[in-house]
């Protein structure tokens, strides 16, 4: 079966964990099976505060993650109180 490539565009993917994190992991983790490879366009990993790093080992291995970083009002919240890292659990 050939390879076919899908775009995801989403705020959060782990390590970021939030109100749809799961939803799109399944997706990258259930559609190589099917002959999709994932490209995932998100949040960069500063821009959020709620984080779950146990969430990387579900990311399967052939998934480019691309972070666009410091987009959002949050992160320029973030950044100003130093509280970026804050969440990490």
């Amino acid at each position: 079966m050939s390879s076919r490539r899908l775009l995801i565009l989403c705020y959060f993917y782990p390590p970021l964990a939030g109100g749809g994190v799961h939803r799109v992991l399944g997706f990258t983790r259930h559609l190589p099976a099917h002959g999709w490879s994932c490209t995932v366009v998100c949040a960069g990993e500063a821009d959020y505060w709620v984080r779950d790093r146990s969430l990387l080992d579900q990311v399967p291995p052939g998934t480019e993650v691309i972070r666009a970083a410091g987009g959002s009002a949050m992160s320029t919240l973030l950044r100003l109180r130093g509280g970026a890292g804050a969440g990490d659990g």
